[in-house]
Formats: C-alpha cells, sequence, structure tokens
C-alpha cells in the first residue's frame, strides 16, 4: 500500500488546503448565515467532478434536485444585492471565493474516491487502508496551510511575528481555555450582546433556503444511476 503514487496525495492535500485557506479568509468577512448556504455548492461541484472524473452517471432526479440546489443558493444569495440586507456592503469576491473553495474540496474528495478505485488494481483486488490515504493526505494538507500562513497573515493585516500568539489563543479556544466566542445564536438572533440586533433575514433568503432543502431531500432520497459495467 505505502508504494501507491504520492503525487496523488500531493494534489490532494494541496487541494485540501486551498480550500481551507479560501474558506477561513471568505468566511471572516461573509455574514454568518450566508455561509452555511454557500457551502451547499459543494454537492454540485462533486456531481460535477465526479461526472467528469469518475465517469459516474447520475439519475434525473438526482440532477435536479442538485439544479434545485444551485437555484436555491442563487435566489438566496441574490437577495443580498439591496441595500440594506445582508450582501449589500459586501464585495462579489468573497462569496465567490467560498464557492471556489467548495470546489477545492470537492475536488479533493474526488480524486480521494478515484484512488480507491485506482488502487484495486495495483492492489490485486486487496482494498486501500483509509488509514493510508487520510495519512498522506492530511500530512500534505498541514504541510501546504503552514506555507500559506504568511500569506493569510498578510491578507488580515498580522504581522507575521504576532502570529503565535494567535495559535496560541486559537488554541485555548479549542480546549475551552479562556471566552469561547458563542458562534452559532449570534448570527441572526436579535440578541443583546449584537449591535445591531442580528442579521435581517429576507424573505427571498428564506425562499432560497427552502429550494435548497427541496433539492438536497430530491439528490438525497434518490438511488443513484446503475453503470453499465454493473449492469453487466
Amino acid at each position: 500500500m505505502l508504494a501507491i503514487p504520492k503525487w496523488r496525495f500531493f494534489v490532494i492535500g494541496f487541494l485540501e488546503a486551498l480550500g481551507l485557506v479560501a474558506g477561513m479568509s471568505s468566511g471572516a468577512v461573509l455574514p454568518g448565515p450566508v455561509i452555511p448556504i454557500l457551502n451547499q455548492t459543494y454537492l454540485v461541484w462533486q456531481l460535477t467532478f465526479s461526472t467528469l472524473i469518475l465517469r459516474r452517471r447520475y439519475s434525473i432526479n438526482q440532477i435536479v434536485g442538485c439544479l434545485l440546489v444551485a437555484a436555491g443558493v442563487v435566489v438566496a444569495i441574490s437577495s443580498g444585492s439591496n441595500a440594506g440586507q445582508m450582501l449589500s456592503k459586501v464585495d462579489f469576491f468573497w462569496p465567490a471565493l467560498m464557492i471556489v473553495s467548495c470546489a477545492f474540496q470537492a475536488g479533493a474528495s474526488i480524486i480521494k474516491e478515484f484512488v480507491f478505485l485506482d488502487s484495486s488494481t495495483r492492489l490485486k483486488q486487496k482494498s486501500l487502508d483509509i488509514f493510508v490515504v487520510n495519512s498522506y493526505g492530511s500530512g500534505f494538507q498541514a504541510l501546504f496551510v503552514l506555507l500559506f500562513l504568511p500569506l493569510l497573515s498578510n491578507l488580515k493585516g498580522i504581522p507575521f511575528a504576532q502570529l503565535p500568539s494567535y495559535l496560541k489563543s486559537g488554541a485555548g479556544c479549542f480546549l475551552n481555555i479562556g471566552a469561547v466566542p458563542i458562534s452559532v445564536y449570534t448570527l441572526s438572533l436579535p440578541l443583546p450582546y449584537l449591535p445591531k440586533g442580528g442579521t435581517s433575514l429576507s424573505p427571498f433568503f428564506l425562499l432560497g433556503c427552502a429550494i435548497l432543502v427541496c433539492g438536497l431531500y430530491l439528490y438525497n432520497t434518490t438511488r443513484p444511476a446503475r453503470n453499465s459495467s454493473e449492469d453487466d
């Protein structure tokens, strides 16, 4: 198993690191309720890449469900173009970057699946241990994230010398040491510690969410189309 070509894990780690960096950069600018909506484009990218790379076929219902997810995202995000809405003061670059980050993550996932399928032939029908794939992939991802840290700090105006203190604070938050930020209920609810009473969710945003959920339901409740090789 250790003789599997390592360049694939190199690509997987690089794509995952790019997805993480792009997602963190855009997530720091975007309003909270928009982030999980944009992350649903992962399904669209995954279906597209699996069709192109793995030659996988999908049923009509799954394709329609995927299109509904995309339409729901568009409707929800377009509601922020008017003055006073969530995205009215956010450049288009940031939601686009979040969508691109999902593309990187989906691409890495599909390449992982390709590695498993290809290893079946290389290993004479023996299954590849997931520990091997995750170890190499995560190792390269950690390497690239460390290489991207100077770029991230520069984008956020943080001197590189102050990065250790930020990492220390982040570790304390992760281990529940000191003040832990409340992240879920501060997104849209009018809680007293929000300066402007939370984020306003427009009817179009809610409509987009409803369309998106319908698309996810249609996609996940439909059996995938069988490949011709399976029919044989």
